[in-house]
């Protein structure tokens, strides 16, 4: 019998109940599910630099809408520091549950593929290895799909994956 290799990958968490990714070499990178605690294991852009994560109380309530509110749209001025809370949540998720699917809209084909970016060089996890990695898309191995689409081209039914 043939065993889909593909389905054990991402079934093994889950089936583990750990919350936790398989490296490409087999070891185990442990996630934290509490989200205070993730966001303080990844770093993001603060003027001309990279500086730790520290969640201002405003960011932890917006985390804790995310969780109570699966569904949902946002619209944000800029510089409040939601779009780095909104996609450290997303890389939480894809990171914790293999089926998550995450998408988010930005003004133009620029800013999403920044935030794309920027979204890749949060983690600090050691050996976090990206199966899929682009202006538009972000996978990590073993983990969920994160879209980062303009909002002028892209109809929602149209993410999937590949």
């Amino acid at each position: 019998m043939k065993v889909n290799r593909t389905l054990a990958r991402y079934a093994a968490p889950a089936i583990a109940k750990l919350p936790s990714l398989k490296r490409a070499d087999g070891d185990r990178i442990v996630v934290p599910t509490d989200f205070v605690e993730f966001a303080s294991q990844c770093i993001i852009k603060s003027g001309s630099e990279f500086v730790p994560f520290h969640l201002y109380d405003y960011q932890i309530l917006l985390g804790e809408l995310l969780d109570k509110y699966p569904r949902h749209c946002w619209f944000k001025t800029r510089q409040l520091g939601a779009s780095e809370t909104v996609v450290c949540k997303m890389l939480q998720r894809s990171l914790l549950n293999p089926a998550y699917t995450g998408v988010t809209f930005s003004i133009g084909q620029k800013e999403s593929s920044k935030l794309a970016d920027r979204a890749a060089k949060m983690p600090q996890f050691r050996g976090l290895d990206w199966e899929y990695q682009s202006g538009q898309r972000l996978k990590a191995r073993g983990g969920g799909d994160l879209f980062f689409y303009p909002s002028t081209k892209t109809r929602p039914d149209r993410c999937h994956r590949s």
